[in-house]
């Protein structure tokens, strides 16, 4: 008679499968992104001085109400995830931006007598807010700060004004006018050092024969040549580039690069997206093709980069994708929301200063992903 061994067999598997389970939660635990809870919705987060993280968010609004009616401002220590401050306020704001020394955050509101204001919070202050100033019916589309966080820009429908930290005043920018003939930049980035700007702006349409479709010809929208690089602050133009300037485009920290997508579109089906490299040391463009499915293709015009120029981020409101600059390939994904609350959106993300964390906003609070260990150091 045959004796079974199945006994001993599961006896002697139970030590190694323990030991395999123990490895799979280690290496979840390694690729997992650490979470800090906030209690609040959370649209932008910032990676502030000293260990902190800034951040913005709307309150769930009360039954009936078709939406937000206040606004949450927080800090949170980036190692415990000990939320150190919180401040409410009672109006709705638009286009947050921390300034590049982390000590002011800016934002826009709509008051009294229908016009929009500029809102200016010192973070460590516990947010104290400067009395807002008057910006006109036409609001800002975009603000951006000057790389010494002296004062910033806002970048309206009918045109460009500054305003400074220490006379708080709203000065209209004529020379903007001229980077792209009668059109305002959509938007602008300074690089690090101050010395150059990059201006973005709208799309155009242009016809070309498509092969594939045994020549007959098609619309396709792109945003090529709409990206201006001018040195500072005589707005000189000294090259320029394809790129969609949604992300918008990014200066390596180094100050070497200028980085963009550029992408193509039939109808309103992006089909193909590039990475596009400006080397300002001898303005020369290289490309990389993004390896992406059509869904993830749909949000690249709106990717941004790391400051070190390795990682590029974008993605819907459910989920972002981390990619390669070198390759274009996909590296990582962050968490994906399988339910979204209503009147949730996902405004602001941030990279870490030395490109080797990235925020994510979500519902429930922030993921703070390493990027690190998704992409190596010597990683294509």
């Amino acid at each position: 008679m045959k004796r079974p061994y199945g006994r001993e067999i599961a006896l002697l598997m139970a030590p190694l499968l323990v030991i395999l389970g123990v490895a799979l939660f280690l290496q979840f635990r390694k690729t997992r992104a650490a979470f800090i809870h906030s209690g609040t919705p959370i649209h932008a987060a910032f990676f502030g001085l000293e260990g902190e993280i800034v951040s913005m968010g709307f309150p769930t609004p009360p039954r009936g109400m078709r939406g937000p009616t206040e606004t949450v401002f927080a800090r949170f220590n980036v190692n415990t995830g000990e939320k150190i401050a919180e401040v409410h306020q009672k109006d709705v704001v638009y286009s947050v931006t921390l300034s590049p020394n982390g000590r002011w955050l800016a934002s826009t509101f709509f008051g009294s007598n229908r016009h929009y204001f500029l809102s200016l919070c010192e973070v460590k202050n516990g947010f104290y807010q400067r009395a807002p100033i008057d910006i006109g019916r036409d609001p800002a589309r975009r603000l951006v700060w000057k790389p010494d966080s002296r004062g910033l820009y806002l970048l309206r429908k009918n045109g460009v004004a500054f305003v400074g930290l220490e006379d708080f005043m709203v000065q209209p920018q004529n020379g903007w006018k001229g980077v792209f003939g009668k059109e305002l930049p959509l938007d602008a980035t300074f690089s690090p050092d101050g010395k150059w700007v990059a201006f973005s702006s709208a799309r155009r349409t242009f016809r070309k024969s498509d092969m594939a479709r045994r020549g007959s010809l098609h619309n396709l929208a792109h945003y090529g040549d709409k990206i201006k690089v001018c040195s500072w602050p005589d707005l000189k133009v000294v090259a320029t580039l394809p790129g969609d300037g949604f992300g918008p485009p990014t200066f390596t920290l180094d100050g070497q690069s200028l980085l963009a997508t550029v992408c193509f579109e039939d109808g309103t089906t992006v089909v193909s997206a590039h990475i596009a490299r400006l080397d300002l040391r001898t303005f020369k463009v290289r490309f990389v093709k993004v390896e992406a499915g059509a869904n993830s293709l749909l949000w690249l015009p709106y990717a941004r980069f790391s400051p070190d120029g390795r990682v590029m981020v974008a993605g819907s409101q459910r989920v972002e994708s981390f990619y390669s600059v070198a390759s274009g390939r996909v590296a990582g994904q962050t968490r994906e929301l399988t339910t979204t609350p209503s009147h949730y959106w996902r405004t602001e993300g941030d990279f870490s200063r030395d490109g080797r964390h990235y925020l994510s906003p979500t519902p429930t609070g922030i993921e703070i992903h390493d990027l690190t260990r998704m992409l190596p150091q010597n990683a294509p």
